[in-house]
Order: C-alpha cells, then sequence, then structure tokens
C-alpha cells in the first residue's frame, strides 16, 4: 500500500485520466475526493471505487466550488495530502490567426486557473509533506499546428511547477508535473477515430515506443511522484509518452 493512510483531491476524477489516477491511488490505500462538473458520472465513479472515496460535484475553474470541494474533503476524510488538477483539456485547434479570445481565454481557465485554485486550495490544507502532481503535455515543448492555446496553458504549468516547487519546499511539499503524449480518451479518442491510417502511422512513428498511451500509464507515473518514492522529487515535468521528446 503506497498510499496508506493518504487522503488526494483530484479535479476531473470522473472519467479519463483523472478516474484512472482515482483508481490506482485508491487501489494503493489512499481515500479519494473527486470533483466533476456531472454528479451522476461522479456517482458512478465512486460507486465503482467502493469506501473511501467521495464525490464532489463543482466546476473546477470556480473558486467558491473548488473551495467548498477541499473544505468537503478535509471534513470527510480529517486530512489532505496529495492534489492531482486533472481537470483540462483543449477547447479547439487553432493557430494564432485563428484564435479568439474566448478560446484563449476559456482554454486558460480550463487548464491553468482549474490547476491554480486546486493547489492553492488544497495547500491551504494540506499536511506538511504531501504532493502537488499537474497533468501537463507534450504539447507544452513543442510547437505543433492548431495547439496555439493549449501549448500556452500547458507551457505555464510547467512554470507553476518551479515555482510552487521551491516555495513550498519549505513545508516539504513536493510539486511536479507529468507529461503524456497522446492517450485516448473521452476528448482525444475522436480524433484517433478520424485520422486515416496513414495518419495513425505517422502518430505512432512520432514514438520510439509504438503505441500511444495508456490511461494507466499516465495514473502510474503520477502515483510514482505522489508516493514516498519520490520524496526528494520536485520541480520536475516528467514526460509520459513512448520516447516522443526523446527524437
Amino acid at each position: 500500500m503506497r498510499l496508506k493512510d493518504k487522503v488526494a483531491f483530484i479535479t476531473g476524477g470522473g472519467t479519463g485520466i483523472g478516474f484512472a489516477i482515482a483508481k490506482r491511488f485508491h487501489a494503493e490505500g489512499a481515500s479519494v475526493g473527486l470533483m466533476g462538473r456531472r454528479r451522476e458520472v461522479l456517482d458512478q465513479a465512486v460507486k465503482s471505487l467502493g469506501s473511501g472515496a467521495m464525490a464532489v460535484p463543482g466546476d473546477a475553474t470556480r473558486e467558491a466550488d473548488v473551495a467548498n470541494a477541499v473544505d468537503r474533503i478535509k471534513a470527510t476524510f480529517g486530512a489532505l495530502d496529495i492534489v492531482i488538477p486533472a481537470a483540462g483539456g483543449q477547447i479547439k485547434r487553432t493557430d494564432l490567426e485563428e484564435t479568439t479570445l474566448d478560446i484563449f481565454r476559456g482554454t486558460l481557465e480550463l487548464n491553468v486557473i482549474s490547476a491554480f485554485l486546486a493547489a492553492r486550495e488544497g495547500v491551504r490544507v494540506m499536511r506538511d509533506g504531501g504532493a502537488i502532481v499537474f497533468i501537463g503535455s507534450n504539447a507544452g515543448f513543442i510547437g505543433r499546428s492548431g495547439r496555439f492555446s493549449y501549448a500556452a496553458a500547458k507551457m505555464a504549468l510547467q512554470g507553476m511547477t518551479k515555482q510552487m516547487a521551491v516555495t513550498l519546499a519549505r513545508r516539504n511539499i513536493r510539486v511536479n508535473i507529468v507529461a503524456p503524449a497522446i492517450v485516448p480518451t473521452d476528448l482525444t479518442r475522436p480524433l484517433i477515430e478520424k485520422a486515416t491510417p496513414a495518419q495513425i502511422e505517422q502518430m505512432l512513428d512520432e514514438m520510439p515506443i509504438r503505441r500511444f498511451g495508456a490511461v494507466e500509464d499516465v495514473a502510474n507515473a503520477c502515483l510514482y511522484l505522489a508516493s514516498d518514492e519520490a520524496t526528494w522529487v520536485t520541480g520536475a515535468n516528467l514526460p509520459v509518452d513512448g520516447g516522443f521528446l526523446a527524437l
């Protein structure tokens, strides 16, 4: 049990990468509080996990909702040790010229503001020695057509990670980020399904380990960074990408 007696707060925890993290953490002994906008999805996720899991419906971009979630988790489980801001996504694939202010602002709110709020509110009640793991992307490292707003948001998370790693070290709170490449989820699977065989081959050619990622790959990386096995790891950005960034 690598997370025995730990308590985790996971935004976007009802589906995709967020739920995979919740499932992995719960299996390793953690109590988990899941936040998301869809109550029925959260309830189903909590039901599948069983005892030691709770649903806190809310919008991860709203300050009051996030603060409420943190307070409820603390009140229910008595502590908070781990924050995983997994809410995020890409509103629309555009380059600079096609990016409206609404697209840019919305993408930053979904990815950056939500992560900032989860981290700030979580740290407010977190026990010393805790951990925060942001969910970044390989888009935060490279320029790629159609990902202007998303790349800006994921790069911002890298800056947040490094700054927080320095300032929260006084409380022995570690802050890291993982950077997945393509991982099929409800958000990304339609793009993969629309791709031609040639396009799929091109995607796979960009990864030395020629397969798409799985949500469990990201969950396992987060488990390491959140566990006591990584007590001397902070400010790091861990690629989980099949070697994409090695090329």
